[in-house]
């Protein structure tokens, strides 16, 4: 018998490898957007200095979004840009214990990942 290595990438591709997404650890509340992300408003870490999170319902789900901001405003958080320029995180472990661990079926000891969609220039929705 001839035995072959089995190409793992082929037959297992990532859900998320090229797409836009958020990943969000529950020890510490942050909320990490990829490249992919970035790409879709052309993120600049020296534009954008903070953000909030917005909260909103339809069609009786509710919905979490980031906004960026060029100035801290009230109710805002800090962005910190990722290793990479084209990165960042915020963080605020109230809004993941709030809105995504109390609407989410997920496990609070491990990362989740979610898509986003862009709303606007400056704005993501979280999609769960």
């Amino acid at each position: 018998m001839e035995w072959k290595v089995i190409d793992l990438k082929s037959i297992a591709p990532k859900k998320f490898s090229g797409s836009p997404f958020v990943s969000i650890t529950p020890a510490n509340g942050s909320f990490a957007f990829n490249a992919a992300a970035c790409d879709l408003i052309q993120f600049d870490s020296s534009k954008y200095i903070a953000a909030v999170f917005l909260v909103g319902e339809e069609n009786g789900k509710t919905e979490i979004a980031v906004r960026l901001l060029k100035e801290p405003v009230e109710n805002s958080v800090s962005v910190r840009a990722g290793r990479s320029s084209r990165t960042f995180a915020v963080y605020n472990r109230g809004v993941y214990k709030t809105y995504i661990e109390s609407d989410s079926n997920v496990d609070p000891r491990k990362s989740i990942k979610f898509p986003v969609k862009k709303i606007d220039d400056e704005t993501f929705l979280i999609v769960r």
